[in-house]
């Protein structure tokens, strides 16, 4: 348990600066607000910094701060690559291949639903001619 702990001060260390251990407070932020950021009561995270919480609240921990630092770490990429994180997938390319997707899908379901729903008239053939004279209630063969 004391690994985990260790590892749950680490990930907060490079968040949020370096770490008292005789007052238990990181350097950047007060206790409430990292509290906040992890999801947690004041309470909760009281007992994870005190080490008085249990393994399962440790792991549950450990994986709300290495979240905290993956998104930190695509915020950074995303700032490198002078893209904006909301617009990502909404570039001017990708909006001409759903469209013209679009069209497609569109063009085949129109397709396909007057095909089914079209009536194909019957042919008058000589044999339909016959039945039609000789198979009636005053003729019967």
């Amino acid at each position: 348990m004391k690994a985990t702990y260790s590892d749950f001060v680490n990930k907060l260390k490079k968040l949020y600066g370096s770490f008292d251990e005789e007052h238990k407070k990181f350097e950047k932020a007060p206790n409430s607000e990292i509290a906040r950021e992890l999801g947690y009561s004041d309470a909760q995270f009281s007992r994870l910094i005190n080490e008085s919480a249990t393994e399962g609240e440790y792991t549950r921990a450990n994986q709300n701060a290495e979240r905290i630092l993956i998104l930190i770490d695509y915020k950074e990429k995303f700032a490198k690559i002078n893209v904006d994180p909301h617009n990502a997938l909404a570039s001017p390319r990708r909006k001409i291949i759903f469209f013209l997707l679009g069209l497609i899908f569109g063009a085949i379901c129109t397709y396909l639903a007057i095909d089914l729903f079209r009536e194909i008239p019957k042919t008058n053939s000589k044999y339909d001619m016959l039945e039609w004279t000789f198979e009636s209630n005053f003729i019967n063969p």
